[in-house]
């Protein structure tokens, strides 16, 4: 059994304190709350904080520890502030881990009551005579800790949860001229269930890219096709809802046309992806030239030059 711990430290993470424990909260490629219970092979069963998040309740968030509750011997109380790399599988026959010298967790060899943590000064320390383990980590010290670790959090966790997950590599051989590109020395891995459409870049320059099984990468061309295609749209398909409104009974070819007219002031090329088409660069260029004609007017009707 572990139980979340925010200290009076964490309950100072504004403006997110107010709204939510830290457990809930995303570090890196996980919830806080899913990188202990990754770390330690178990299930968070609690967590404690401040008294505002008493009712917080999100998807299969655990519940607030109420004062009075006695945390079993044999549980396990995590602080929140700590963050374990995902690729670190900690040992379960010892009592405290410590990151950075400092203790993370500990291993309560005796009930404890909740009592104790409620007001958040409490302080996790590990017993001299136990067994405590140092784990790669880091630590949260300020709420904007979030971002500055984050490029150490994701090199660390997206190669771990590859290796976990059902994925496999996008292999990108330069021989589809259709197929994804991927820019860099880095791996792109796909979870199972992930799709991801031709023509589309990734730029693994910096580090890896994980897209987990419910992400459809499409690049905005199809969105665009699907929105003036509601047959091809599979939340519109059965015609209950047509955000686009009357344009959906319009041929594509005549909104594509009409679009080019608005369009054509504006995008000196627009008509070179038209495969030849220059109707969108002569109109660009007979905009401008009226628009510099009516400014010549009207210089001449105040007198000026």
């Amino acid at each position: 059994m572990i139980v979340l711990y925010d200290d009076d430290r964490a309950r100072k993470f504004e403006p997110f304190a107010t709204t939510r424990p830290l457990g809930e909260m995303r570090a890196g490629a996980l919830l806080v709350r899913e990188r202990w219970a990754h770390a330690l092979h178990g299930s968070v069963t609690g967590f404690v904080a401040s008294d505002a998040q008493r009712t917080f309740t999100e998807f299969d968030a655990p519940p607030f520890v109420e004062a009075g509750a006695w945390l079993a011997a044999g549980t396990v109380v995590a602080n929140t502030r700590a963050l374990p790399f995902v690729a670190t599988r900690m040992p379960r026959d010892v009592d405290s881990w410590t990151v950075g010298g400092q203790v993370a967790a500990v291993r309560l060899h005796e009930a404890l009551n909740s009592a104790a943590l409620l007001d958040g000064s409490y302080v996790l320390t590990a017993d001299a005579s136990r067994r405590t383990v140092e784990i790669d980590g880091v630590w949260l010290d300020e709420v904007w800790d979030l971002i500055r670790h984050l490029n150490v959090l994701l090199a660390s966790d997206i190669p771990a949860l590859a290796a976990h997950l059902e994925c496999t590599p996008l292999e990108d051989d330069g021989s589809r001229a259709r197929g994804p590109v991927v820019v860099g020395a880095h791996p792109v891995w796909l979870e199972t269930g992930a799709i991801v459409e031709p023509f589309t870049v990734f730029d693994t320059t910096l580090g890896a890219v994980l897209l987990r099984n419910a992400v459809l990468l499409a690049i905005a061309a199809l969105v665009v096709r699907d929105v003036l295609q509601p047959e091809r749209d599979v939340v519109r398909r059965d015609g209950v809802d047509d955000p686009a409104g009357v344009v959906a009974g319009v041929h594509p070819a005549a909104v594509q046309d009409q679009a080019l007219e608005v369009m054509a002031p504006h995008v000196v090329d627009y008509g070179a992806a038209r495969s030849g088409n220059g109707r969108a660069c002569q109109a660009s260029s007979a905009s401008r030239s009226s628009a510099a004609s009516g400014a010549a007017s009207a210089r001449a009707a105040r007198g000026g030059t």
